[in-house]
């Protein structure tokens, strides 16, 4: 059981005859620390129960339930491949109000491993623009405010084809105060943060900021290493967020495995406020005493989308970034739990994935098809040209004298044309025009 680690067994004292003054004082020292472990185990446990979410014992909506007969006794779930893999959704919430009305501004799926004696963290972009059941497409980080926690859920679950089903959501003031509680972490500010890293502290605290003189390896209090982690518009923007926030997570989970088990219920007491889970207290402590006795604490990271397999583009005006969600569903298991199922069952987004190829082509086929079409006539008025006379009759070879072409007289009549050796006339005391058909003679010139 997991209260057997808050038990002494086999406990002791060595008689310590010559001073009986030292064996009461050391019963009564080892009175008081039993009594603390004690104590702080009831008092986490009972702060505990109230914030551990109502409907903690209700599976999920996309977990998966084997149709078996239930067992007369409660068994552990297996919440992923293998049952000592241990998966946790952790949500970041800018709530500044109340949790559903939020949008996550981060999350990360805390994978314990105790098989390989690993931690693992996997990033989710928020920007990732994908279909939200119920909901059509829209950016994922969406579904939080849509639906609560549920929905995320079910979200990643359908996307992805990963079950989760423990979760923990914390407000950033809370992750703030554990921070100072923990007297801070150390990190590399670069010269391109320090500015933006300022601002936000400025907009957040007002006059009471204590802002970072420069760049450079430093210890950065609560507010200093929140800011830190949500600064966006520097750097290789979302990417390098999501980087900044794994690095203070793997920071923050060493310090806590540093820290004695005796000041457990001081940190707990100070991030509670700012917490919801559904995972219930002794299976929270199994939990946390099983990364406490990890050897190798060193988190592997990753995000989701991988390079390569997104498409970074707008839509509507807004950045977002569409996976692959095939391969990426892929690389999660692969990560997780070094393999893949068999069935792996999710969307096919390619009409959305190759959105900009499809619009790019019908864009061509439309420029290709106005260049084939003619444009209708515009209607404006005709001007009739002059009316020509016919053109001059041709001589044949030979012919040097050129025809003259009929006239018209002033009666409309057509008048032959002059005497002369036009094609077809003979010299012989008369002439008939070539190609007469108004069978009219005129007398030849006599003139000589």
């Amino acid at each position: 059981m997991v209260r057997d680690m808050w038990k002494l067994k086999n406990f002791s004292f060595k008689k310590l005859s010559k001073k009986g003054k030292i064996i009461t004082i050391s019963a009564s020292a080892a009175v008081i620390v039993i009594g603390s472990i004690a104590g702080a185990y009831l008092y986490v446990r009972h702060s505990y129960n109230n914030i551990v979410a109502a409907d903690a014992n209700k599976p999920s909506e996309n977990t998966y339930t084997p149709e078996v007969q239930a067992p007369e006794e409660p068994q552990d779930v297996d919440y992923g491949l293998e049952s000592d893999i241990v998966n946790i959704l952790l949500v970041g919430v800018d709530t500044r109000g109340e949790f559903e009305d939020s949008r996550t501004d981060s999350m990360i799926i805390a994978t314990v491993d105790p098989k390989d004696k690993k931690v693992k963290l996997t990033s989710l972009m928020r920007d990732m623009y994908v279909e939200i059941p119920g909901h059509g497409y829209q950016k994922i980080n969406a579904a939080f405010e849509l639906g609560g926690i549920e929905l995320l859920k079910k979200t990643i679950k359908y996307n992805f084809g990963l079950s989760l089903d423990k979760y923990v959501a914390i407000d950033f003031k809370g992750f703030q105060e554990l921070i100072d509680t923990l007297n801070g972490v150390e990190l590399e500010v670069k010269d391109y943060e320090v500015k933006e890293i300022n601002k936000y502290i400025e907009d957040v605290n007002g006059d009471n900021s204590t802002l970072l003189q420069g760049p450079g390896v430093q210890k950065l209090n609560g507010q200093q290493a929140l800011s830190y982690s949500r600064i966006r518009k520097v750097g290789n923007n979302d990417f390098e967020r999501t980087e900044r926030q794994r690095r203070v997570l793997s920071l923050l989970l060493s310090k806590v495995k540093e820290t004695k088990v005796t000041s457990y219920p001081k940190l707990y007491s100070t991030i509670s406020p700012y917490l919801k889970t559904n995972i219930e207290f002794e299976p929270m402590l199994k939990l946390v005493y099983t990364v406490y006795k990890l050897d190798n604490f060193t988190p592997e990271t990753t995000r989701i989308p991988v390079d390569n397999h997104f498409k970074d583009t707008k839509i509507n005006g807004a950045s977002v970034l569409i996976p692959d969600l095939s391969y990426n569903a892929k690389e999660i298991f692969k990560f997780i739990y070094n393999t893949v199922p068999a069935k792996l069952s999710v969307p096919n987004n390619s009409k959305v994935y190759n959105a900009d190829i499809i619009e790019a082509e019908k864009k061509k086929e439309a420029e290709q098809k106005s260049k084939t079409e003619t444009p209708a006539a515009t209607q404006t008025p005709v001007t009739q040209p002059p009316v020509q006379a016919p053109p001059a009759a041709q001589n044949p070879p030979g012919n040097q004298n050129p025809v003259e072409p009929p006239k018209t007289t002033p009666s409309g009549q057509t008048q032959p044309p002059a005497a002369g050796n036009g094609a077809g006339s003979t010299n012989t005391g008369g002439n008939t025009g070539a190609g007469s058909t108004g069978g009219t003679t005129t007398p030849s010139d006599t003139k000589k």
